[in-house]
């Protein structure tokens, strides 16, 4: 009788593990570990702001070109192509890049400012599409999801979903519309 009742608990208690490893495996994707920015930065020559958190419309239409890299040192110049949507001039600015005090951080400076040094931090990135970053700029916090080329018109759910998750407000800095304007006129 104690047989049947042990074999009966131990079927039940595997039952329970097994339901529990199930509905871990079924949730959230596996974390991939601590993002690396560098890599980020190796692997993508050029990006584009797809969504950011401000309404001013500042950074539409923005683009990215990394313009040195040195993955012994770390470090890396992006140029930012500012579009001059909204009122706002066309302009480029400069940032520098190097290793920061994790592999999710660099630490940057921008050209034409008092050379303070910043962080940006990647929340996540899929190493092929996109990257969301988390930087200051313009005198406040920003969250920013950037693509490639490639993938601007079809942004992966997997990106999207990572910026709502980590950002407050989603406002759309690119649509093909108005930047394809942007891009003929440069």
């Amino acid at each position: 009788m104690w047989a049947v009742y042990l074999k009966g608990c131990v079927s039940a208690c595997a039952l329970v593990i097994a339901l529990s490893s199930a509905r871990a495996q079924g949730g959230d994707p596996p974390s991939q570990g601590v993002p690396d920015t560098f890599k980020v930065f190796a692997d993508h020559e050029h990006a584009i702001a797809m969504l950011d958190v401000d309404q001013d419309g500042d950074l539409d239409c923005l683009t990215a070109t990394r313009t040195e890299f040195n993955k012994d040192i770390p470090s890396a110049t992006y140029v930012w192509q500012l579009g001059g949507l909204n009122g706002k001039e066309k302009n480029q600015v400069t940032f520098h890049f190097k290793a920061g005090p994790t592999p999710d951080q660099a630490i940057f400076t921008q050209d034409g400012t008092d050379g303070s040094e910043h962080i940006v931090k990647t929340v996540y990135t899929d190493y092929e599409t996109c990257a969301l970053f988390q930087f200051p700029y313009g005198g406040r916090q920003e969250c920013m999801l950037w693509v490639t080329d490639e993938a601007k018109n079809n942004v992966p759910q997997k990106c999207v979903d990572q910026f709502r998750q980590h950002c407050d407000v989603e406002v759309v800095a690119y649509d093909e519309n108005t930047c394809s304007q942007v891009e003929n006129s440069h």
